[in-house]
């Protein structure tokens, strides 16, 4: 009598159970996988936003001391908005008009009702609390040029106060009034391109 075949092929009873717990094993491992990946992404964005969040507190700050004690004093300096000059040409051509004829009258307004504007900037700006890593040394420069058209100021009003003032050559002395203005400018756009950076990568992780 010949030898019975079995109805389905198939291995043993052991072997099936072997599969059985090999498919689980990999069903696990992955489930875990997941989920660690789900937490790291959820890390990321969370840091993400709390990047994008200090940034935002960072640069409103910075805003609000811009606008209390540096514009209104180019305002007054200018006797209208800074705003309106985009070059340096500009200025240097508005402020030697300014002074040339009345000098002294001209310096006595800068040092009496205009340098008391920006004078508290820069100990405001210090007193900020410190600012993400992500601005590096720019505040600090942003300090620095503060100092810089103060200073400029200053000796641009001792020389219309001197006596000793030669309009063929006053352009010049406002020229470093300007490269005053031109560096600060600098700086904070500086700052604002690292703040819309790291708003940029808080938006980008959110969409993820």
């Amino acid at each position: 009598m010949a030898d019975e075949k079995p109805i389905a092929p198939g291995g043993s009873l052991a072997d099936d159970e072997k599969a059985l717990h090999k498919g689980r094993g990999k069903m696990m491992m992955f489930m875990v996988v997941v989920v660690i990946a789900a937490i790291a992404g959820a890390v990321f964005f969370v840091m993400q936003s709390g990047k994008g969040e200090e940034a935002r507190v960072t640069q409103r700050s910075l805003n609000k001391l811009h606008a209390d004690y540096y514009r209104p004093f180019w305002g007054c300096a200018l006797q209208g908005p800074v705003e309106r000059y985009k070059r340096d040409t500009d200025l240097i051509a508005k402020l030697s008009k300014m002074a040339t004829g009345s000098e002294k009258r001209y310096a006595a307004y800068i040092r009496t009702k205009c340098m008391p504007q920006i004078a508290p900037y820069r100990t405001k700006l210090d007193s900020l609390p410190p600012a993400p890593e992500m601005y590096g040394d720019q505040i600090q420069e942003l300090g620095a040029r503060i100092d810089q058209v103060r200073s400029s100021w200053t000796d641009f009003v001792a020389y219309l106060e001197s006596g000793d003032v030669d309009p063929e050559t006053t352009p010049e002395r406002v020229e470093l009034v300007a490269k005053g203005w031109y560096e600060y400018a600098k700086t904070r756009r500086e700052i604002q391109g690292t703040t819309l950076e790291a708003l940029g990568e808080e938006s980008t992780s959110a969409a993820r």
